[in-house]
């Protein structure tokens, strides 16, 4: 039975520090698995070493520490890039960590990746594009709610690679049609994204480099089973809570996926695993500031320099699909942890169970002694504070992490706070909440 269950969560839009924090905690075992639980290879999480550096999409970025990495069944795999990628890890660290992915899994194909690019390379011609990364996430979704079209590592893996490329070619010929229909897209002569929707040979090459992927993972039968034989469970979300497909704030911006506590949970209680304070953390991560990229609201948006001239991001760099990263000064301390409170009160548990660790308003501050909830420990990880002199930036100014929650009256609402002043964890300093 594991004896430490960790659920690192993106506070705001993306790119919190996601990955360094996943490294942070696989770190504490020698036999960790790391679970990824919604979007797909979409996601970018970077981790630093001094000596080395990865940036990890499918694979779980405690891959340094050895730690294994699963997709669980919410999770979107695309075989087809996954061997890249392990392999390319493969070259950087010596070695791959054992990849596991749930029968359950529905499977990305380069078709939802190319109707994807083009919808959004047609969008941004006439200023509507959405943010998409160009992954094909929504449109994995999409095609999967047909039963038809509908493609899942158990059924992948009965194909032999000709039946895998006559499935391919279906979706091909039957289901881009329909698709494009339903967007109100043509196929347009002369479109790079096009040709390659027309191009039969499409389907058979990526059939075979699909086949050829499983090589490098192992398929799982049954979840229980090997989430209850790891001794440290480190849930890797990816995207940002603020994102979620729930947050109709932010409408119609958001992505497709539970980026919060709800799958973990989930897949805990399924499992038969208790979560108690003794054995359980949510940790939610997030810069010093805010940043977003594509489209959509950003509140208290801001100029780079308006935060600091130190900014680097290797990773985060301008690109045809999400253009130019953003950045925002983080709202007030109560608006800062509203967000937080609403995904543990809907997510953490059962639907139907009264939730008598929360007050009736858990935004609020809590006495001394008081514990916003009764079934993790809450943690705060605030990244990147090398960039602003150690402070977190906010429209009242610029403060210490201690000083702004308390501040605000929320000086209690997290039991623990982790503070990363560079690129490597190891150097995570936690500081207990008293």
């Amino acid at each position: 039975m594991c004896r430490k269950i960790t659920v690192v969560v993106g506070k705001n839009f993306g790119d919190e520090g996601k990955g360094l924090a996943t490294d942070f905690f696989s770190g504490r075992s020698s036999d960790t698995l790391v679970i990824k639980h919604n979007g797909g290879a979409q996601a970018g999480h970077t981790v630093d070493r001094p000596d080395r550096r990865f940036v990890f999409h499918q694979l779980s970025s405690g891959s340094f520490n050895d730690a294994k990495t699963y997709h669980s069944a919410t999770y979107l795999p695309d075989l087809l890039k996954l061997r890249e990628e392990a392999e390319d890890f493969s070259k950087v660290a010596g070695k791959i960590p054992p990849i596991f992915i749930d029968e359950k899994c529905r499977l990305t194909t380069v078709f939802d990746v190319v109707i994807n690019a083009f919808a959004e390379s047609v969008r941004a011609g006439d200023g509507s594009h959405h943010g998409s990364c160009g992954m094909g996430i929504n449109e994995t979704i999409i095609r999967n709610e047909n039963p038809k079209y509908a493609l899942s590592l158990a059924e992948f893996e009965s194909f032999s690679t000709r039946e895998a490329g006559l499935f391919l070619q279906k979706i091909r010929t039957e289901y881009v049609p329909i698709r494009l229909s339903q967007l109100s897209m043509k196929i347009r002569d002369g479109n790079d994204w096009c040709d390659l929707l027309q191009d039969q040979n499409i389907a058979w090459n990526a059939a075979e480099a699909m086949k050829a992927a499983a090589g490098y993972y192992s398929t799982i039968r049954d979840a229980k089973s090997i989430i209850q034989s790891a001794d440290n469970l480190v849930f890797e979300g990816a995207q940002g809570l603020l994102l979620d497909r729930n947050n109709l704030n932010y409408w119609p911006h958001l992505t497709p996926s539970d980026t919060g506590c709800k799958n973990p949970f989930e897949l805990l209680r399924t499992c038969g695993i208790p979560q108690e304070r003794s054995n359980t953390e949510v940790c939610y991560v997030t810069r010093s500031y805010v940043t977003r990229h594509g489209a959509g609201h950003l509140p208290h948006e801001c100029e780079r320099s308006e935060i600091s001239n130190d900014i680097y991001d290797k990773t985060n760099v301008e690109n045809q699909w999400q253009e130019s990263l953003r950045f925002a000064r983080h709202p007030e301390a109560s608006e800062f942890v509203r967000a937080v409170a609403a995904d543990l009160v809907s997510n953490i548990y059962p639907v139907g169970e009264l939730q008598k660790s929360f007050s009736e308003e858990p935004e609020a501050s809590h006495s001394e002694n008081s514990k916003i909830c009764d079934r993790a420990v809450i943690s705060l990880m605030v990244t990147h504070l090398n960039e602003t002199d150690g402070k977190i930036v906010n429209v009242d100014g610029n403060h210490d992490v201690e000083t702004y929650l308390s501040e605000g009256g929320q000086s209690t609402f997290f039991d623990q706070i982790y503070t990363s002043f560079t690129p490597f964890a190891r150097d995570n300093i936690s500081t207990e909440k008293v």
